[in-house]
């Protein structure tokens, strides 16, 4: 790996541990937190200004201001939480527009997904696995009623996010 590639991996690498860490925390304690979310914004434009990055600077502020007024509008209407919304609207900044309706479409698979897992009947008892093993936060969520929608989040988002062609991909992370 050469050093720009490098530089360019790096970030890369940060936006994904931080997606993981949204994940991991909103299904310990339902809730992503602000820190995370501000770290994944504020480490877009180191990522997108990196000679090469091949990022519509442009086209993702829009895209993430129009997503952040529908995403406030679906909170307001009680369809996503507060969390939620601030991180695809983060997340929306890094995937851009070329790729925004298939983080949409992926999203929705993967939020379907976890919505089939907290309303099945096994959880129960994998819940109270757990409990018996002090990981009572993972526990309280497999009780819950809620979806930990940043799993979806983050799973859509390396599935489809755009990698600079510098690091040699074809087309995302995943692919």
């Amino acid at each position: 790996m050469t050093i720009t590639s490098a530089v360019h991996a790096f970030p890369l690498a940060l936006f994904t541990g931080l997606l993981g860490l949204a994940a991991l925390t909103d299904l310990q304690e339902y809730r992503i937190p602000n820190s995370v979310n501000l770290a994944i914004a504020a480490l877009f434009p180191v990522y997108a200004m990196l000679p090469g990055a091949g990022v519509d600077i442009v086209g993702s502020v829009v895209l993430a201001t129009v997503v952040l007024a529908g995403g406030t509008g679906l909170f307001a209407l009680g369809v996503l939480g507060g969390g939620d919304v601030k991180l695809i609207t983060a997340v929306s900044l890094w995937i851009g527009p070329a790729a925004f309706l298939d983080f949409l479409l992926v999203m929705a698979v993967c939020g379907g997904a976890v919505a089939l897992i907290q309303s099945s009947q096994w959880r129960l008892g994998v819940a109270q696995f757990l409990a018996d093993r002090g990981e009572t936060g993972f526990a309280r969520t497999l009780i819950g009623r809620d979806v930990p929608y940043a799993v979806a989040i983050a799973a859509a988002a390396v599935a489809v996010m755009p990698v600079p062609p510098i690091l040699g991909a074809a087309g995302t992370i995943a692919g």
